[in-house]
């Protein structure tokens, strides 16, 4: 028997003050039980530890699921996690947990649609944690946030500085990809197509490769048609 999928609720900021005292609570006992791991597995690496936390959440979140207000429920969860990741990021400053939980954080902000409060949070994490593995992918959303609120040209630059590194390797193809279209968005076509032709030739067997074929032939026919 095919269990159905709960409809995806999009959650919004405005709503997630509605459950103030039951978030309290729900923010306690996950940060209760983060210090409680800490303390028994202080060997198990740091990433993995944080990837735990998050299961916890998600588990706490689906003994709720048999509620019929479905919708608030995953208010409260959303909203519980980033506050609690907060909580980590606020009490742990001076630990390796620091850097993970605000690079947490700046995720759930990004898919609230909060680009204003991931951008900061980008910013103090690449002025605060420069030398972390995490901060190129820092940089990257930070592009996103740019590009998300219309700044584009900020944006490429960033993308840029990202592609022009030697790693992470995963993220440099996806950087020229992102790197291209800013610079469609701001009208340097000719630009744009020589950033996806480096990617086609120096990534040809990815994903983005792929992606940045269909943007070039996309813009060759534009360019045709505008003649």
């Amino acid at each position: 028997m095919v269990k159905k999928k709960s409809p995806s609720v999009q959650v919004t900021k405005s709503n997630t003050t509605a459950k103030g005292a039951n978030q309290d609570v729900f923010v306690q006992q996950n940060v209760k039980m983060f210090i409680l791991y800490k303390q028994h597995k202080r060997k198990v690496n740091i990433f993995i530890s944080i990837l735990v936390f998050c299961l916890v959440c998600f588990a706490a979140y689906s003994s709720f699921s048999t509620y019929e207000n479905n919708k608030a429920v995953e208010i409260l969860a959303f909203a519980s996690n980033l506050a609690a990741f907060d909580k980590v990021y606020s009490e742990y400053s001076g630990t390796k947990e620091a850097p993970l939980a605000l690079y947490q954080m700046i995720n759930l902000e990004y898919i609230d649609s909060d680009y204003k409060k991931a951008s900061e949070d980008c910013i103090t994490f690449l002025k605060s944690f420069s030398q972390h593995y995490m901060a190129p992918y820092v940089k990257n959303i930070l592009g996103y946030c740019y590009e998300s609120q219309g700044e584009s040209e900020k944006a490429a630059i960033l993308f840029k500085e990202i592609s022009e590194q030697k790693e992470p390797l995963d993220l440099i193809p996806r950087a020229l990809t992102n790197y291209g279209r800013c610079l469609d968005e701001i009208g340097k076509q000719q630009e744009a197509e020589k950033a996806y032709e480096k990617l086609i030739q120096n990534y040809p067997d990815t994903f983005w490769a792929e992606q940045a074929e269909g943007l070039l032939v996309s813009m060759q026919t534009n360019s045709e048609k505008n003649k």
